[in-house]
């Protein structure tokens, strides 16, 4: 599988041709795009190494974890899994432009089974999953939708107490009370499942950024974009294995960019992976 194929990387090229007069700028530019290509293609074949390793649990992706979220009927043909992290501003951006349609037209439908799991890439994350679990069925989806919109205002806080207080603001909309809130942000116990669960996806599934998108029990690779993902799923649902994966339209939408997990993506007190993670794959 190409990221971008040889007839899509050569109009690439000529439209840089077209808009480009220097031929040093074009030459440059050319090599940076087949460093692109080269370190996706690299990225790919990891993948496919790992999901072919004795270290793959796929089971992993079926297994009902503590915190998961799920979307949908458990029979539906097709099964999603995102790993998220409520500090990513690429996961917002696919709750925002992708998940909302696959709602409305696939996980409504009973054609998809959508299951959201935490992997928070920093302390903020790990606080903001918490008070989450919290909060009733009901009300969860738009609880993460207030959290991503607000992300801005509590995901990067400096301090603790910063963090405590807009947290606490956000969690009104949730209509948690003050004392439901209190325990919720200070339950250690969580805090552990939360940062067990992600050590398990880092160990088991290779999930090394965020969104890390899996249908059908496989690392999705191709774009995040709306259009390709639906396509990609009526494949499957017509029944085939394997359907092609295209090349995305706009490169920040490619499955395997996102946000990296940093070495220190969760509290000091926390149990961290012990392999070195992957850096920001965004290629």
């Amino acid at each position: 599988m190409k990221f971008l194929s040889a007839l899509a990387l050569a109009i690439l090229l000529t439209s840089v041709n077209s808009f480009a007069t220097d031929s040093t700028t074009v030459k440059d530019y050319k090599n940076v795009v087949k460093s692109e290509v080269d370190s996706y293609e690299e990225f790919v074949k990891g993948v496919k190494d790992f999901e072919n390793s004795p270290k793959f649990n796929q089971k992993l992706l079926t297994e009902e974890l503590p915190l998961d979220i799920n979307y949908g009927d458990k029979n539906a043909p097709v099964k999603i899994v995102e790993y998220a992290s409520l500090s990513c501003i690429h996961c917002k951006q696919f709750h925002k432009d992708v998940f909302y349609d696959l709602k409305k037209n696939y996980i409504d439908t009973g054609k998809v089974y959508f299951t959201y799991r935490h992997y928070p890439l920093n302390a903020p994350a790990v606080k903001g999953a918490m008070v989450l679990d919290c909060v009733a069925p009901e009300s969860k989806l738009a609880f993460i939708g207030a959290l991503f919109e607000a992300q801005a205002e509590w995901a990067y806080s400096k301090s603790e107490s910063d963090l405590k207080d807009k947290l606490s603001t956000v969690s009104k909309v949730a209509g948690l009370s003050q004392d439901q809130f209190d325990k919720c942000y200070g339950d250690e116990i969580k805090q552990n499942v939360i940062l067990k669960n992600m050590k398990r996806a880092y160990d088991e599934l290779d999930v090394t950024s965020t969104p890390g998108i899996f249908i059908q029990g496989h690392r999705y690779l191709a774009s995040r974009e709306y259009a390709t993902i639906a396509k990609y799923v009526d494949d499957l649902i017509a029944g085939k294995d394997e359907p092609a994966l295209p090349a995305a339209t706009d490169p920040s939408k490619i499955s395997t960019s996102g946000t990296a997990a940093p070495a220190a993506a969760t509290p000091p007190a926390a149990e961290t992976p012990q392999k070195e993670p992957a850096k920001d794959s965004s290629k």
